[in-house]
């Protein structure tokens, strides 16, 4: 396959953790396509925009997320569909379980600060939970567009130097 385009990204980065965000703002938006006229043998492009807000009370700590992917022009190809699924992206299901032409994620996080670690180990001890709403298009069908899949998690986390581990539990 030979695909001949373009890409961009632009990010706005203000949290205090990439792994494990508890205070801060992240604005994320990517877009990728394919131009026939270019010598590719696909014409398409995928755009997708993610926003993610948290702030600490004390040892709380509230996320807000949203995300959202769409075609600008043309069908994405099948192999190169929108993911979702897996932790914090539609806890219950399997990693990138769900796929379509449109996707979008709306999520809600509420971890609490179990203990801290001591400074070489790392950050600390958090416990939280989740509410997720996902929905993935799969086509262009009316009864498809406006099914949602609520979903949530609950986990125990640890922000160590070698970067964040989860346990956590998810249902959908």
């Amino acid at each position: 396959l030979r695909q001949t385009g373009y890409t961009g990204r632009a990010i706005y980065d203000q949290v205090d953790n990439p792994q494990l965000i508890r205070d801060g703002l992240l604005a994320r938006l990517e877009t990728f396509g394919t131009v026939a006229g270019w010598g590719s043998e696909d014409a398409y492009n995928k755009t997708s925009i993610t926003v993610v807000g948290a702030r600490k009370f004390g040892r709380h700590s509230l996320q807000l997320a949203g995300h959202h992917g769409d075609t600008l022009q043309g069908n994405l190809p099948l192999y190169d569909p929108f993911l979702l699924g897996g932790f914090l992206r539609g806890s219950g299901y399997r990693m990138d379980e769900l796929l379509g032409q449109e996707v979008s994620l709306v999520r809600g996080v509420y971890s609490y600060q179990l203990t801290a670690l001591p400074a070489p180990l790392g950050r600390g001890v958090y416990a939280g939970g989740s509410l997720e709403q996902t929905r993935a298009v799969l086509g262009n069908e009316a009864a498809d567009r406006g099914r949602t899949r609520p979903s949530g998690a609950l986990f125990v986390a640890a922000d160590t130097f070698l970067g964040p581990a989860f346990l956590a539990w998810g249902r959908s």
